[in-house]
């Protein structure tokens, strides 16, 4: 009975932990609520190409969690995105 009611205990603790948000203002000095800003991160061109196996070249671009895709047109005429997953040697290719 004590295990149960232990388990039941941590359940609830979890629970409202988890059920807690990021709160969405500020107070400032004047006792204002300023709201917060959203990200204006987009995803950005990297400047590179990616080379199809029909020697089509694809702009590459850089998501917002960090992640590499080309934009592919499909034979019906519609963009989508091509993720890439480079070796681990091609990965540094910024810097150097």
């Amino acid at each position: 009975m004590q295990k149960l009611f232990i388990a039941i205990a941590l359940l609830i603790a979890v629970a409202t932990a988890n059920a807690q948000t990021k709160p969405n203002v500020t107070i400032d000095n004047a006792g204002n609520y300023v709201a917060h800003g959203r990200s204006a991160i987009k995803d950005t061109a990297t400047g590179r190409f990616y080379v199809g196996n029909d020697g089509v070249l694809w702009p590459v671009y850089r998501s917002k969690k960090g992640k590499l895709y080309a934009l592919r047109i499909s034979k019906a005429g519609k963009t989508y995105k091509f993720y890439i997953k480079p070796d681990t040697d091609t990965l540094d290719w910024e810097g150097n």
